[in-house]
C-alpha cells in the first residue's frame, strides 16, 4: 500500500526543498515547499516550515485513497501531478490513462472513488505509469497550445520543466 511520506519527498524535490522562489513568468508568485501565494494568500510563505507545508500537502492533495492503491510510484505520480495541476484535473488524467489500458467501468469525472482505485489496482504499475506520464505530457502540451499570446521561450521553458518532472 502506498504511503504519504514517500510521496511528498518527490514532490518536495520537484518543489525546491523549501528554497523560495519568485520566478518572473510565474503566476504562482512567492512560493516555498511548493506551497505558492496565489493558492494560499492567508500563508506567510516566507515563514512557512517544512511540517506546515507537509500539512498544507496531506490535507488538500493526499486523498484518503491514495493509501490503498497497491504501487507507491503510481501513487507518487498521482499525488506529485495533483500538486502541479490540481487534484480534479489530475485524477481526471489518471482515469484518461486507466481507460486507455484496461475495458471497464472507470468514469472520467475526477472523483477517485472505488471503481478508480480497484482499476488501478487490477493494471500492471509499468504499464499504467507509461500511459499516465504519456496523458501529463499531452495535458501540458494543451496547457501551452492554449497559450497564444504566451512568447515562445516561455512557453518552452514551462513545458520542458513539465516534461521533466512528469519523466523524473
Amino acid at each position: 500500500m502506498a504511503n504519504f511520506e514517500p510521496a511528498m519527498e518527490k514532490t518536495f524535490a520537484h518543489e525546491g526543498w523549501g528554497k523560495l522562489v519568485n520566478a518572473k513568468h510565474d503566476p504562482g508568485g512567492l512560493t516555498r515547499w511548493g506551497i505558492s501565494h496565489r493558492s494560499y494568500p492567508e500563508v506567510d510563505i516566507l515563514a512557512l516550515t517544512r511540517e506546515q507545508a507537509l500539512e498544507l500537502y496531506r490535507r488538500d492533495f493526499w486523498h484518503p485513497m491514495y493509501s490503498n492503491l497497491a504501487n507507491q510510484e503510481v501513487a507518487d505520480e498521482l499525488f506529485d501531478f495533483g500538486v502541479n495541476v490540481g487534484c480534479l484535473p489530475a485524477v481526471r488524467v489518471f482515469q484518461e490513462s486507466i481507460r486507455y489500458v484496461s475495458v471497464g467501468p472507470v468514469v472520467i469525472d475526477g472523483v477517485f472513488g472505488q471503481k478508480t482505485l480497484d482499476a488501478a489496482n487490477s493494471l500492471e504499475s509499468a504499464v499504467l505509469l507509461r500511459e499516465f506520464r504519456a496523458c501529463q505530457a499531452y495535458y501540458y502540451a494543451g496547457i501551452v497550445i492554449r497559450q497564444p499570446d504566451a512568447c515562445e521561450a516561455d512557453k518552452k521553458r514551462f513545458l520542458l520543466g513539465w516534461l521533466r518532472r512528469v519523466m523524473a
